[in-house]
Protein backbone atom coordinates (compact mmCIF):
# COMPACT_ATOMS: atom_id res chain seq x y z
CA UNK A 1 0.00 0.00 0.00
CA UNK A 2 1.21 3.53 -0.82
CA UNK A 3 0.73 6.72 1.19
CA UNK A 4 0.46 9.96 -0.20
CA UNK A 5 4.25 10.91 1.25
CA UNK A 6 5.58 8.19 -1.23
CA UNK A 7 3.59 9.64 -4.00
CA UNK A 8 4.84 13.39 -3.54
CA UNK A 9 8.11 11.37 -3.49
CA UNK A 10 8.06 9.77 -6.66
CA UNK A 11 6.70 12.76 -8.58
CA UNK A 12 9.82 14.75 -7.06
CA UNK A 13 12.30 12.15 -8.20
CA UNK A 14 10.86 11.49 -11.88
CA UNK A 15 10.71 15.53 -12.19
CA UNK A 16 14.58 15.47 -11.46
CA UNK A 17 15.28 13.06 -13.23
CA UNK A 18 13.75 14.21 -16.24
CA UNK A 19 15.05 17.15 -16.02
CA UNK A 20 12.79 20.10 -18.52
CA UNK A 21 14.85 22.94 -17.66
CA UNK A 22 18.18 20.65 -18.48
CA UNK A 23 16.75 19.85 -21.69
CA UNK A 24 16.00 22.93 -23.21
CA UNK A 25 19.04 23.15 -25.02
CA UNK A 26 19.38 20.09 -26.68
CA UNK A 27 15.56 20.44 -27.81
CA UNK A 28 16.67 23.69 -29.47
CA UNK A 29 19.70 22.03 -31.31
CA UNK A 30 17.79 19.19 -32.15
CA UNK A 31 15.41 21.59 -33.81
CA UNK A 32 17.56 24.44 -35.18
CA UNK A 33 16.56 24.02 -38.49
CA UNK A 34 12.77 23.43 -37.75
CA UNK A 35 10.09 26.26 -38.00
CA UNK A 36 8.30 27.32 -36.06
CA UNK A 37 5.31 25.27 -36.41
CA UNK A 38 7.27 22.06 -36.64
CA UNK A 39 9.00 22.89 -33.25
CA UNK A 40 5.87 23.25 -32.03
CA UNK A 41 4.82 19.92 -32.76
CA UNK A 42 7.61 18.19 -32.22
CA UNK A 43 7.22 20.14 -28.37
CA UNK A 44 3.87 18.10 -27.92
CA UNK A 45 4.70 15.02 -29.56
CA UNK A 46 7.42 14.73 -27.01
CA UNK A 47 5.27 15.24 -24.38
CA UNK A 48 3.16 12.50 -25.74
CA UNK A 49 5.78 9.88 -26.49
CA UNK A 50 7.38 10.57 -22.97
CA UNK A 51 4.10 9.71 -21.27
CA UNK A 52 3.37 6.32 -23.46
CA UNK A 53 6.65 5.37 -22.65
CA UNK A 54 7.02 5.65 -18.77
CA UNK A 55 3.25 4.29 -18.53
CA UNK A 56 3.77 1.40 -20.73
CA UNK A 57 7.17 0.58 -18.81
CA UNK A 58 5.65 1.30 -15.60
CA UNK A 59 2.85 -1.43 -15.59
CA UNK A 60 4.90 -3.79 -18.21
CA UNK A 61 8.15 -2.91 -18.57
CA UNK A 62 9.61 -5.26 -16.28
CA UNK A 63 7.31 -8.29 -17.94
CA UNK A 64 8.92 -6.83 -21.87
CA UNK A 65 12.03 -6.62 -20.44
CA UNK A 66 11.69 -10.72 -18.26
CA UNK A 67 10.28 -11.88 -21.76
CA UNK A 68 13.65 -11.20 -23.85
CA UNK A 69 15.53 -11.92 -20.90
CA UNK A 70 17.15 -8.83 -20.71
CA UNK A 71 17.64 -7.02 -17.05
CA UNK A 72 17.51 -3.21 -15.86
CA UNK A 73 20.73 -2.90 -15.72
CA UNK A 74 21.48 -4.26 -19.24
CA UNK A 75 18.65 -1.86 -20.65
CA UNK A 76 20.85 0.72 -18.41
CA UNK A 77 24.01 0.33 -19.74
CA UNK A 78 22.64 0.32 -23.49
CA UNK A 79 20.97 3.80 -22.77
CA UNK A 80 24.13 5.23 -21.49
CA UNK A 81 26.15 4.30 -24.50
CA UNK A 82 22.96 5.61 -26.62
CA UNK A 83 23.46 8.46 -24.11
CA UNK A 84 27.14 9.41 -24.54
CA UNK A 85 27.38 9.33 -28.36
CA UNK A 86 24.61 11.66 -28.60
CA UNK A 87 26.53 14.12 -26.19
CA UNK A 88 29.69 13.83 -28.64
CA UNK A 89 27.65 15.15 -31.08
CA UNK A 90 26.68 18.07 -28.63
CA UNK A 91 29.75 18.50 -28.19
CA UNK A 92 30.67 18.24 -32.11
CA UNK A 93 32.85 15.64 -31.99
CA UNK A 94 31.37 13.16 -34.08
CA UNK A 95 27.71 13.30 -36.48
CA UNK A 96 25.24 10.89 -36.80
CA UNK A 97 24.69 10.46 -40.73
CA UNK A 98 22.21 11.56 -42.37
CA UNK A 99 19.02 8.96 -43.12
CA UNK A 100 19.28 9.05 -46.83
CA UNK A 101 16.00 10.91 -47.19
CA UNK A 102 14.75 14.77 -48.40
CA UNK A 103 11.97 14.02 -45.19
CA UNK A 104 9.19 14.46 -47.76
CA UNK A 105 7.90 11.04 -46.66
CA UNK A 106 8.71 11.12 -43.13
CA UNK A 107 7.29 12.91 -40.14
CA UNK A 108 10.38 14.93 -38.74
CA UNK A 109 8.95 16.21 -36.05
CA UNK A 110 7.89 13.30 -34.59
CA UNK A 111 10.78 11.32 -35.00
CA UNK A 112 13.14 13.76 -33.19
CA UNK A 113 10.11 13.86 -30.70
CA UNK A 114 10.71 10.54 -30.11
CA UNK A 115 14.30 10.48 -30.72
CA UNK A 116 16.36 11.35 -29.16
CA UNK A 117 13.76 13.33 -26.65
CA UNK A 118 11.31 11.22 -25.65
CA UNK A 119 14.14 8.13 -25.51
CA UNK A 120 16.74 8.49 -24.13
CA UNK A 121 16.32 11.83 -22.34
CA UNK A 122 13.09 12.72 -21.26
CA UNK A 123 12.14 8.69 -20.84
CA UNK A 124 15.63 7.18 -20.35
CA UNK A 125 16.90 4.76 -18.07
CA UNK A 126 16.33 6.99 -14.66
CA UNK A 127 13.40 7.83 -15.41
CA UNK A 128 12.19 4.38 -16.29
CA UNK A 129 13.87 3.39 -13.77
CA UNK A 130 12.10 5.25 -11.24
CA UNK A 131 8.30 4.33 -12.79
CA UNK A 132 9.45 0.43 -12.52
CA UNK A 133 10.20 0.16 -8.81
CA UNK A 134 7.06 2.70 -7.69
CA UNK A 135 4.74 1.37 -9.92
CA UNK A 136 5.03 -1.76 -8.24
CA UNK A 137 2.59 -3.67 -10.52
CA UNK A 138 0.16 -3.84 -8.20
CA UNK A 139 -2.68 -3.20 -10.63
CA UNK A 140 -4.80 -1.92 -8.34
CA UNK A 141 -6.79 0.49 -9.91
CA UNK A 142 -6.29 3.50 -7.39
CA UNK A 143 -3.08 3.11 -7.42
CA UNK A 144 -2.84 2.82 -11.18
CA UNK A 145 -4.61 5.55 -12.15
CA UNK A 146 -2.61 7.64 -9.39
CA UNK A 147 1.26 6.73 -10.90
CA UNK A 148 -0.75 7.36 -14.59
CA UNK A 149 -1.57 10.71 -13.80
CA UNK A 150 1.73 11.85 -12.11
CA UNK A 151 3.38 10.26 -14.64
CA UNK A 152 0.64 12.57 -17.17
CA UNK A 153 1.72 15.48 -15.10
CA UNK A 154 5.36 15.07 -16.42
CA UNK A 155 5.03 14.41 -19.61
CA UNK A 156 2.40 17.88 -19.94
CA UNK A 157 5.52 19.51 -18.08
CA UNK A 158 7.36 18.35 -20.68
CA UNK A 159 5.59 19.70 -23.38
CA UNK A 160 5.10 22.94 -22.21
CA UNK A 161 8.84 23.40 -21.36
CA UNK A 162 9.82 22.51 -24.97
CA UNK A 163 6.82 24.94 -26.22
CA UNK A 164 8.95 27.67 -23.84
CA UNK A 165 11.97 26.66 -25.85
CA UNK A 166 10.59 27.54 -28.87
CA UNK A 167 9.78 30.95 -27.63
CA UNK A 168 13.79 30.81 -26.15
CA UNK A 169 15.06 29.87 -29.81
CA UNK A 170 14.30 33.89 -30.65
CA UNK A 171 15.47 35.39 -27.02
CA UNK A 172 19.12 33.81 -26.88
CA UNK A 173 21.46 34.12 -29.91
CA UNK A 174 23.37 31.43 -31.53
CA UNK A 175 26.67 32.24 -29.68
CA UNK A 176 24.89 31.68 -26.11
CA UNK A 177 22.79 28.62 -27.80
CA UNK A 178 26.29 26.81 -28.84
CA UNK A 179 28.01 27.13 -25.63
CA UNK A 180 24.74 26.02 -23.78
CA UNK A 181 24.93 22.85 -26.51
CA UNK A 182 28.93 22.89 -25.54
CA UNK A 183 28.31 22.45 -21.65
CA UNK A 184 25.10 20.25 -21.76
CA UNK A 185 27.36 18.04 -23.89
CA UNK A 186 29.55 17.27 -21.44
CA UNK A 187 26.56 17.20 -18.55
CA UNK A 188 25.18 14.54 -20.98
CA UNK A 189 27.98 12.53 -21.28
CA UNK A 190 28.69 12.44 -17.88
CA UNK A 191 25.20 11.07 -17.23
CA UNK A 192 25.79 8.30 -19.71
CA UNK A 193 28.95 7.35 -18.28
CA UNK A 194 27.56 6.60 -15.37
CA UNK A 195 24.61 4.72 -16.45
CA UNK A 196 27.13 2.61 -18.05
CA UNK A 197 29.01 2.78 -14.68
CA UNK A 198 26.11 1.94 -12.72
CA UNK A 199 24.69 -0.93 -14.99
CA UNK A 200 28.26 -2.39 -15.30
CA UNK A 201 28.29 -2.70 -11.26
CA UNK A 202 25.06 -4.04 -11.22
CA UNK A 203 25.91 -6.64 -13.65
CA UNK A 204 29.41 -7.11 -12.03
CA UNK A 205 27.53 -7.93 -8.40
CA UNK A 206 25.08 -10.39 -9.41
CA UNK A 207 28.14 -12.77 -11.26
CA UNK A 208 27.51 -12.20 -14.84
CA UNK A 209 31.25 -10.72 -15.33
Amino acid sequence: MFYWAEYVQFLIVLIAIVDVPGNIPVFLQQTGNMTIAERRLTALYSGVATFLVLVVFAFLGELVLKSFGISLADFQILGGIVILFFALEMLGLIRFASSGTDGKHMNRPLQIAIFPLAIPLFAGPGAISVVLVYAHHDFQSSHDLIVAALVLGVSVAVAIGMLAASFLSHVIGPTVQLVLNRILGMLVGALGVEFIASGILEVMARGDL
